[in-house]
């Protein structure tokens, strides 16, 4: 059932998805070898069963015949289109990757000529690379599955281009498809490189681990990306999500941030991008969120909501002076050697700035440090909560409905837990007192912060954060 709502939120948009012939599905285990047949397309016309992640399948008896051949090895039946086989040598016969699109009475049809001759090679069975399933892939519009594993890196994996209106879909997995068990991992060592790049197409990751030994950023976007249920593992001086995408979308849902680098660096160009960073948990890294650009940006919204930021130099230091439009709600920020959040730019009526339902609290700046052009636009605070901010909780006049709350003792439960306490001053002041209390529906009871307490009728506290 995950596998197909993950799958849903790239294809369940019509411009996410193309027509027939497009969804070939590639997986890639450590036990694999780039001369398996490695892949399985489900649009064929009637398509069998997949036997990409199972065993390859040895033959020496592919009689070929132009786009057909036979098989007493691969004994060819219902169970077989949609799969691939590789040609490795034969008299006649041509080498490489191939699809059966169908068979008949134990003849199969392929997508191209197979030569004329008795082949050998290994049909089934998974890729060994990742980068060699890219290669194989004929656009974006195909999902790559990557077994729980080791997988050492000492070039940049570039993802497949193509048509916009697709998405290149890469997801971890543990024994099956779309468990979301244990994650792959991603390490990158050798000269300076960006482990992964996404190349000029939308893309998606879901539970990956990267962790890049070298210089250069673990996924450098140059596309429209999603991104959901990932590690990152940054050294000092690099980054872990480098957005190099002057325009388009960013989506971070769920995600780890860890290490000593910039968790997130923004760089969007002068063009509009939207960002939307949700429930992603970020720790012991230089700056969290940072847009280095002074003077170069564009008009799209950030929405950052349920995001822990602990332990970071700056938790979002963003010093663009370019209109902006923000969002920040019901996040954490904990810990940072300077602000919990520093924002600089021009806020105005038609790009407002929104903060309410967040904790900064222990860091070594201001909570919040609003470098805005006094008097330039509309900005909305409600329900922040304070405490112990070295140069003061804020620099500026709060205007929302419900008052801010200042804190006299932690508000969490503590080691790495960032639930709320009991405390009284602490997590107790947050329960149930966040924007914007009673509505017209009733009484929403948020808790103020990154999660939420539990019911009364029993469970854990919720959230995104992992």
């Amino acid at each position: 059932m995950r596998k197909l709502i993950l799958l849903f939120l790239v294809c369940g948009l019509p411009a996410f998805c193309t027509s027939f012939g497009n969804g070939t599905q590639w997986d890639i285990q450590t036990t694999g070898s780039n001369s398996n047949g490695g892949g399985f397309d489900p649009g064929v016309v009637a398509p069998g069963m997949d036997q990409s992640e199972g065993a390859p399948v040895a033959f020496t008896d592919l009689v070929a015949v132009t786009t057909t051949a036979t098989s007493l090895t691969l004994s060819f039946g219902t169970a077989s289109p949609g799969n691939f086989i590789y040609i490795t040598g034969g008299s006649g016969c041509n080498t490489g990757r191939f699809e059966i699109l169908s068979q008949s009475t134990g003849t199969a049809t392929f997508n191209a000529t197979l030569g004329t001759g008795t082949c050998s090679g290994n049909a089934y069975g998974p890729f060994l690379t990742i980068g060699a399933a890219i290669s194989s892939a004929p656009n974006n519009c195909n999902a790559f599955w990557v077994k729980a594993g080791s997988y050492a890196l000492t070039a940049s994996l570039i993802t497949p281009g193509g048509a916009v209106t697709c998405v290149a879909f890469f997801e971890g997995y543990g024994t099956t498809h779309g468990d979301l068990a244990a994650r792959p991992a991603l390490t990158g060592s050798g000269s300076s490189f960006n482990m992964f790049v996404t190349g000029g197409a939308a893309t998606a990751l879901v539970n990956l681990s990267f962790a890049n030994a070298t210089t250069g950023a673990e996924v450098y976007a140059q596309a429209n990306e999603f991104i959901y249920d990932c590690l990152f593992t940054v050294i000092s001086g690099d980054s872990g999500f480098y957005n190099s995408n002057g325009s388009g979308y960013m989506v971070l849902i769920g995600n780890e941030f860890a290490g000593a680098g910039n968790a997130v660096y923004n760089a969007l160009g002068n063009n509009p991008s939207s960002f939307y960073v949700i429930g992603n948990y970020f720790h012991s890294t230089g700056n969290c969120i940072w847009d280095g650009n002074s003077s170069n940006g564009g008009y799209g919204p950030w929405y950052i909501a349920n995001n822990v930021f602990s332990g970071c130099s700056y938790g979002i230091y963003r010093q663009n002076n370019t209109v902006m439009q923000y969002q920040i709600v019901g996040n954490v920020f904990y810990n940072s050697t300077h602000d919990g959040l520093n924002l600089q730019g021009i806020f105005n009526g038609l790009y407002p700035l929104m903060i309410y339902n967040n904790i900064f609290y222990g860091n070594g700046g201001y909570g919040i440090n609003l470098q805005y052009t006094a008097g330039s636009g509309l900005y909305f605070t409600a329900a922040n909560a304070f405490g112990s901010n070295v140069s003061g909780n804020n620099n500026y006049t709060a205007n929302g409905p419900i008052a801010d709350i200042t804190l006299s003792a932690s508000p969490f439960i503590g080691s790495g837990n960032f639930a709320l306490n009991t405390t009284t001053g602490g997590g107790a002041a947050l329960k149930g007192t966040g924007f914007p209390g009673i509505t017209p529906m009733g009484t929403g009871y948020l808790d103020i912060g990154a999660l939420q307490s539990k019911s009364s009728s029993g469970g854990s506290s919720v959230g995104y954060v992992m």
